[in-house]
């Protein structure tokens, strides 16, 4: 296949693109920087760049022929502090740069098949303890009604014709994205409980969001909203346990909640609140290469 993708010089983008191009496809990018070479964005030996920021018309040539649009760019959520200005961003360039996309699919000629975004688990809000299907009702605060509108939007080439997946993801482990800024604090020996460490945390290693992304292209029955998750998520208490003993150091803190709210306002959400997501509709065609936490920090830590 042909595939057009945003956000292909990110954490995610990065591990996809390196599985897209091993599997024999043709990789396009939306960039801001073309003038970087394949090797220097960490990409495969061919990719083609075409200039795009999020919200701008899209180049028709970059759709031109393409089978497939895999869309991951999105302002980060994990910068501090969250301003009024830094939330605008957060939306927008999720809302804008989705409209953008299906806007160019939609005045172009033969269009692609499919369409598979990220989304978050953020849709669902604080979901205590409750197991959480792609059916459950959206959550309030700030990241559930951005999962929304930006959900609104890629389920919008639905009316084009084209499959339309939405991959909400949850944390997602590697060698970047999180796990850069919390590697170095626990191998000092600074891991913590958060709040209550009741919170569930729904994780999923990040060659197993690639292989996910991979999944809902080739597979022609998946569509509509999709848990990006491992199987079994943890409680944030188990989470920091589990890499305490991964990097083999103690765990010997705990930041109370009313600290961390304090300390990042509105952004403390996204570490006190939980969801516990059943991923029984990915399961069912889906095999996971890393299903436990304790194997997937472990093939991390150890440079996997």
């Amino acid at each position: 296949m042909i595939v057009l993708m945003t956000g292909a010089t990110g954490f995610i983008g990065r591990t996809l693109s390196a599985r897209l191009s091993a599997e024999g496809h043709t990789l396009r990018i939306l960039t801001r920087n073309t003038n970087a070479t394949p090797a220097q964005s960490g990409l495969p030996i061919g990719t083609r760049a075409f200039p795009w920021t999020s919200g701008d018309t899209v180049p028709a040539a970059a759709l031109d022929g393409a089978d497939a649009v895999v869309h991951l760019a999105g302002e980060s959520i994990g910068s501090w502090p969250w301003t009024a200005a830094r939330k605008r961003r957060i939306l927008e360039s999720r809302v804008l740069g989705t409209r953008a996309l299906v806007r160019a699919i939609s005045e172009g000629g033969t269009k692609p098949s499919v369409l598979v975004a990220a989304s978050a688990v953020g849709y669902y809000g604080d979901g205590g303890g409750e197991s959480l299907p792609e059916s459950h009702a959206p959550g309030k605060g700030f990241l559930a009604e951005v999962c929304v509108a930006w959900e609104r939007e890629i389920f919008r080439a639905r009316e084009l014709g084209l499959r339309a997946v939405a991959v909400r993801n949850g944390l997602v482990l590697g060698r970047g994205g999180a796990l850069a800024k919390l590697l170095p604090v626990y191998r000092k020996g600074g891991g913590a409980v958060l709040g209550s460490g009741r919170q569930w945390w729904s994780w999923v290693h990040v060659e197993d969001t690639a292989g996910i992304f991979l999944h809902a292209l080739g597979n022609g029955a998946l569509e509509g909203a999709v848990n990006g998750c491992a199987p079994e998520p943890v409680a944030q208490r188990e989470f920091a346990d589990t890499l305490a003993k991964a990097v083999r150091r103690p765990r010997l803190f705990r930041i109370p909640a009313f600290a961390l709210r304090l300390g990042l306002g509105e952004m403390a959400a996204t570490l006190l609140e939980g969801q516990k997501t059943d991923v029984s509709k990915l399961s069912k065609g889906y095999d996971f290469r890393y299903r436990t936490l304790e194997a997937a920090l472990e093939n991390i830590v150890a440079g996997g």
